[in-house]
């Protein structure tokens, strides 16, 4: 599930896995608020795992904002406390 801005990329897909697994892949050009919760909620019961694109500690967030005005973030920069 890809939530958010995404860049056009190839994305890696195991195609018997998929089989195997019974997975559905939908996409969207837009989400609605139903969306958002529905994705907060697989989240919050751990159905699915979010995978940040890169993490720092909140310490080094002057670093982390710099890599994302570079443009060497895709995705979401995450601070950790």
């Amino acid at each position: 599930m890809l939530v958010g801005n995404t860049e056009p990329a190839t994305l890696p897909l195991e195609a018997g896995l998929s089989i195997l697994k019974e997975l559905t892949i939908h996409g969207s050009a837009h989400a609605d608020a139903t969306d958002l919760a529905e994705v907060v909620e697989l989240v919050a019961t751990g159905a699915v795992t979010p995978v940040p694109a890169r993490c720092w500690p909140l310490e080094q967030a002057a670093q982390a904002h710099q890599a994302v005005e570079r443009r060497e973030v895709i995705g979401r920069a995450v601070l950790v406390p």
